[in-house]
């Protein structure tokens, strides 16, 4: 009996111990993808409340239509780990101070590797600390203004192309058609300032006068009469207005409702396609800005536009939507290509890696390169609205 039991003892033994070696050093050898996904946050801190609510709600649509259709591909794989996006954004309301507040509880709470900024004031408080080791962050900057670029943070994206050429190329256009009188209604903003000064230098270096600055807080009023009468005193040819879309159509209205028959000069933070619904061709008449999505013919457009209203519909996406699609689509691919879902450094590289990025990789412009700096080099493209009609694309060199 004795005899009995120790050869059934050795015969478990053998099952259990010398057979279950096998798939163990089977598994160890070839590392499987876990079938539990785990979860990255993005950060973004925009403005979703106040005179901006809407430019910052069509960006989180662009970044969550952009983290749906990676996550409906089942995501991204980094070191044998499945990942799915998430964006957590906070209300910045256009505010610095709060802009760096939301930006620190991004990587504190929610470990965010990735911060989106919109505000450029915002963006350069982030900077101050984005690099720091408790709180490492990507800081991917909506914002054309160099400033941004020109910190020597190493950790920095400006997703799109400096406004140089914009606020070069428009105001020659305006002096050209519509007069040498130029007035500044533009918003108070660090962007909205800077975008002044660029175009009060490119206007009198082509021989015209600027008649005054009467900005206004576009974040804040709601009636912007006072500041275009004052403007309209000085009989401009042209005015140079815009910050978010609403509160720009406040001032085209307020302009022509007061008589003022010239052309304007439109910020870049203004989309044509949401002027549309906000003001009538009359009053758009004369104006000149970024190019709006219906008249854009690269290859990966109409794709992008039909994705964009089976999931949004009755609406049509702007700048704002497809940069930032495109852009979170890179920081995924990124992801993948660093090998890396946690090191800032390693994840920008990533992106960097991806450049040139064209054809129906991406619904707008080619992203030929990322400079050091972290300026996105892509060519910005322009347009006149005008009796009734969209003028033929112009693009505007980098320079």
């Amino acid at each position: 009996m004795v005899s009995t039991l120790v050869i059934l003892l050795i015969m478990s033994l053998v099952a259990s111990g010398c057979g279950a070696a096998k798939p163990a050093e089977s598994q160890a050898a070839k590392p499987t993808t876990s079938q539990a996904p785990k979860v990255v946050n993005i950060g973004a801190t925009i403005p979703l409340s106040g005179g901006a609510a809407l430019f910052g709600q069509t960006i989180l649509e662009g970044m969550k239509m952009a983290a749906d259709e990676v996550n409906g591909k089942g995501g991204i794989t980094v070191e044998g780990q499945k990942y799915t996006l998430n964006i957590v954004s906070l209300d910045g309301q256009w505010s610095a101070n709060l802009d760096a507040t939301n930006a620190r509880r991004l990587t504190s709470d929610y470990k965010c590797p990735v911060i989106y900024s919109t505000n450029s004031a915002g963006g350069l408080a982030i900077e101050q600390f984005n690099q720091n080791p408790d709180s490492n962050a990507l800081l991917v900057a909506y914002s054309s203004t160099d400033e941004i670029v020109a910190q020597g943070n190493k950790l920095v994206w400006r997703e799109v192309p400096p406004l140089t050429s914009f606020a070069k190329s428009f105001p020659k256009l305006a002096y050209e058609k519509w007069g040498k009188k130029l007035a500044i209604v533009a918003d108070l903003g660090d962007y909205g300032k800077t975008w002044a000064s660029l175009v009060t230098k490119n206007w009198k270096d082509l021989g015209g006068t600027v008649t005054g600055d009467f900005s206004a807080d576009y974040n804040k009023e709601t009636d912007f009469s006072i500041f275009v009468s004052k403007a309209l005193a000085t009989n401009p040819d042209v005015m140079l207005i815009g910050g978010p879309s609403q509160p720009t159509a406040r001032v085209m209205k307020s302009a022509r409702q007061a008589g003022f028959k010239g052309g304007f000069i439109m910020l870049d933070q203004a989309y044509f396609d949401e002027l549309e619904k906000l003001v009538t061709p009359e009053e758009m008449n004369k104006t000149v800005g970024a190019l709006v999505m219906s008249q854009y013919t690269a290859v990966g457009m109409p794709k992008f536009l039909a994705d964009y209203q089976a999931k949004y519909p009755g609406k049509t996406p702007t700048w704002a939507q497809t940069f930032n699609y495109n852009s979170v689509k890179m920081v995924a691919a990124g992801m993948e290509k660093a090998q890396s879902v946690s090191d800032p450094t390693k994840i920008f590289a990533g992106i960097k890696a991806l450049c040139p990025v064209k054809g129906e990789a991406t619904p707008f412009l080619e992203v030929t390169k990322i400079l050091d700096n972290g300026t996105t080099i892509a060519p910005p493209i322009g347009i006149v609205f005008e009796d009734g009609k969209y003028g033929t694309p112009f693009e505007s060199s980098v320079e």
